[in-house]
């Protein structure tokens, strides 16, 4: 059972990043203007400044006196304008210092400069807010729906500005998550006088300095969620967070459907391990020479096959160099793609690991790339996490057609067991790590201790102990989102089973499962979960009690198929 933490550095994508995650309240992520361009400004150029905010509210002011006077109007709303400009700028610095940060994790600078502009958009969202709605208010706010769009009228009435509890609880959390970061990338190996090759971790005090920080995470974010009337940071974060349009207690009966479908399929996935390893070899040595920069360039005419989109999207990103891809020890150890705004610009961070590791991570990362590039907007919300994912994962399967052309059909073969196996894990270990945290966030008086004591709870009813992993009840602290973002990695489950629908459909027809695919991410974030998978007809886990079950297990014979009959071809 040790592959369900084998290469755990799982992909995060944009608004799994705090800094985003505060950004969803601010005006300027909706779009009233209804337009999409794209900067042509090379990452290279794009330096970080400090940004001093005191000119936001000097012109906040400004907007205050001349709202009085009717005749004033256009005066209001061309200041209006050149403040959305302002608060653009402001988040545009903020994603530059995550992604700073995310290049160097010890630079000292921008982990200073990330809590910075965390809490400057805190406080600067309620200053935006509160005079967007005294220009409804004013003598000039009838002309409001003229200049904005009733749309954009009805949403700065509907949204609640933060209260100041809320920003120094939030302030604290970002400066939990920037403690995470730096830790993350903290040597804790042991020193192995027998072996030069073998290099053990430190899990005691790993958990130990980890697991500290992230009971303080839990402390706040519980405070977060009752400052909202809510008991718990359970149903706060999939109501309020995520926005989904299924419940903490539906995804209770998918983590059930799931041990009882899933679990002998991860066992068959070990068992057959040792049929793939020539395939195996063979495919890491094809890779062996190339950087992941390679790779997404071997990758590209394969993109441009499934869709012009792809195609462009890949075009801008390169042009712009809008990615890192190289190897560092000090770089934040996961992946994700964001959105640098202002630019409209996606970004694309991966930490290679080597081997068809990068090459799918690449996969993985691009479909939210291209998605993003076709719809900064909508995407650019915590609320569209499982469809983005259905992007990313949606990719990895269907660049499976073309490995074999790429290296042949034996590794081709393994390509599409590792995939399989990825996915199957996914669904399994973010059932399990749901559960966990749905356990964690519910208890009082909490202790590092004590939340190791549930893990390995959790963990033994999905069948993994420590007799199958040593130590299991330290391996939680492996894991980014329990820190970064709590209640995330559900999405990568609850995507994954249309994905696998997505698989099944491309074993038969290859041509409809792209038509699928490029459909989905035409309908961009304005759909929810159900909403998007209704519209490609994809059977959905939470249409009724039932689903999860009978959705799962037709899934689980469909892969069994694949382990027992097309392994042996």
């Amino acid at each position: 059972m040790k592959k369900l933490f084998k290469n755990n550095k799982k992909r995060i994508i944009a608004f799994a990043l705090s800094f985003v995650l505060i950004l969803q309240c601010s005006g300027c992520f909706y779009n009233y203007n209804n337009e999409v361009t794209h900067g042509n400004v090379d990452f290279s150029q794009m330096s970080y400044e400090h940004y001093d905010t005191a000119n936001i509210y000097n012109l906040i002011d400004e907007i205050n006196s001349l709202s009085g006077n009717f005749f004033n109007f256009k005066k209001v709303y061309d200041k209006y304008n050149e403040l959305n400009g302002m608060f653009t700028d402001l988040q545009y610095s903020a994603a530059l210092a995550a992604i700073y940060n995310s290049l160097d994790a010890t630079d000292q600078y921008y982990i200073d400069e990330y809590n910075y502009t965390t809490e400057q958009i805190n406080l600067c969202t309620d200053a935006f807010l509160e005079v967007s709605k005294k220009i409804i208010d004013s003598k000039c706010g009838g002309l409001s729906g003229l200049f904005w769009g009733t749309d954009y009228v009805k949403y700065i009435k509907s949204s609640v500005g933060y209260t100041d509890e809320q920003i120094e609880l939030m302030t604290k959390e970002q400066e939990l998550i920037s403690e995470y970061n730096r830790l993350s990338v903290k040597d804790y190996s042991l020193e192995e006088e027998d072996s030069e090759d073998y290099v053990s971790v430190d899990m005691t005090s790993k958990n130990a300095e980890l697991g500290q920080v992230f009971v303080d995470l839990c402390n706040i974010r519980n405070q977060i969620a009752v400052s909202y009337g809510y008991d718990n940071y359970i149903d706060y974060s999939y109501e309020k967070v995520y926005a989904r349009d299924y419940t903490n207690e539906q995804v209770l009966l998918m983590c059930d459907a799931t041990k009882k479908y899933m679990l002998d399929i991860t066992n068959s996935f070990i068992t057959s391990e040792e049929k793939m390893y020539d395939a195996s070899y063979k495919l890491e040595e094809k890779l062996s020479d190339n950087d992941c920069l390679s790779m997404l360039e071997l990758s590209k005419p394969y993109f441009e096959e499934i869709s012009d989109d792809l195609k462009t999207s890949y075009d801008y990103m390169i042009e712009y160099n809008l990615f890192s891809l190289d190897q560092s020890d000090v770089k934040t150890p996961t992946c994700y793609t964001t959105l640098i705004p202002k630019q409209n610009a996606p970004f694309m961070f991966v930490s290679p690991m080597g081997g068809f590791y990068d090459m799918d991570a690449i996969a993985h990362e691009f479909g939210h790339y291209n998605a993003f590039y076709k719809d900064p907007y909508t995407l650019s919300s915590a609320t569209a996490t499982d469809i983005c994912e259905i992007h990313s994962q949606g990719l990895e399967v269907l660049m499976l057609d073309y490995y074999d052309e790429m290296f042949g059909d034996e590794c081709a073969k393994y390509a599409e067991f590792y995939v399989l196996e990825n996915l199957t894990y996914s669904i399994v270990r973010g059932c399990m790590l749901d559960e966990f945290q749905q356990k964690v966030y519910s208890m009082s008086d909490l202790t590092v201790e004590k939340i190791n004591d549930v893990f390995e709870e959790v963990a033994a009813s999905y069948g993994i102990t420590n007799e199958n992993y040593e130590n299991i009840k330290y391996y939680w602290v492996e894991v980014p989102h329990n820190f970064i973002a709590p209640f995330y990695y559900i999405s990568y489950a609850v995507s994954g089973i249309p994905v696998l629908q997505l698989w099944d459909v491309s074993n038969s027809d290859q041509q409809n499962a792209i038509d699928d695919y490029n459909e989905l991410v035409d309908l961009g974030g304005n759909y929810t979960y159900s909403n998007a998978l209704n519209q490609i007809s994809y059977d959905n886990t939470f249409e009724n009690e039932e689903s999860a079950d009978s959705v799962i297990y037709e899934l689980s014979v469909s892969i069994n198929k694949f382990l027992s009959e097309d392994l042996t071809q």
